[in-house]
């Protein structure tokens, strides 16, 4: 791949690329922040918005895996290359499943009862959602600008999300046995508590995949709880 219009054309594919795991991450901040406002609010404006920008995230790496194929095929990339392409293909699968996540929380916003949840649990989820939308934002901006030590502190969202989970899960294990009524609310919740856990977890794999390959290894401090080599 000498031909200096071939290297051209091969840079101008991985930039494009590039561009639409952008746009994903753009799309899938949005996505999650529609779905929290419909959750915490009971907004069903909210939850529909949610659920069309996760077709939209559909739509997008849908069209990364064709040209990570396409790349693939055409080009049959090695070494950092490679490591970036196959990097691209599975953030773009762990964006898509957040945006399904996002997707299922604000579906089963729509189906709650109770205008919003009890002021402790209403609180935590606040919280909690908080949380996220900053580390989905952050890692976004990290994995587009190759932002090595950022990437490096996101890999352990997973375990700061895992203790705010464990602290909201007490609240609504407490309700399902003091509140028999609110059972069909707080099972919903529940569910939208283990996405939201969930959707923690994609962020790590994002950062974990991104950092592993810039640098070629994972941070000590994940390294036993991290995706396998992409």
């Amino acid at each position: 791949m000498s031909n200096p219009h071939t290297v051209r054309a091969y840079d101008q594919e991985l930039a494009a690329l590039s561009e639409i795991l952008m746009q994903v991450g753009h799309f899938v901040v949005d996505a999650f922040t529609a779905a929290s406002k419909a959750l915490l609010h009971k907004d069903v404006l909210a939850a529909q918005e949610a659920i069309q920008i996760d077709g939209q995230i559909d739509e997008l790496c849908a069209q990364a895996d064709k040209d990570i194929l396409l790349l693939m095929t055409k080009r049959q990339p090695m070494s950092q290359d490679l490591q970036e392409i196959l990097a691209a293909m599975r953030s773009a699968n762990e964006f898509s499943h957040i945006g399904d996540l996002a997707r299922n929380i604000a579906e089963r916003s729509t189906q709650l009862h109770s205008p919003t949840p009890a002021d402790n649990l209403h609180q935590g989820l606040e919280t909690l959602s908080m949380m996220l939308s900053d580390f989905l934002s952050r890692v976004s901006l990290a994995y587009a600008s190759k932002d090595i030590p950022e990437l490096k502190e996101l890999c352990q969202v997973d375990r700061l999300v895992d203790d705010a989970y464990a602290q909201i899960l007490d609240i609504i294990i407490i309700g399902l046995a003091n509140h028999p009524d609110r059972t069909g609310d707080l099972t919903h919740l529940l569910f939208c508590l283990k996405n939201m856990d969930r959707i923690g977890d994609h962020i790590s794999h994002i950062a974990q995949t991104r950092y592993l390959a810039l640098t070629g290894a994972l941070p000590e401090h994940v390294k036993h709880h991290a995706p396998t080599d992409p």
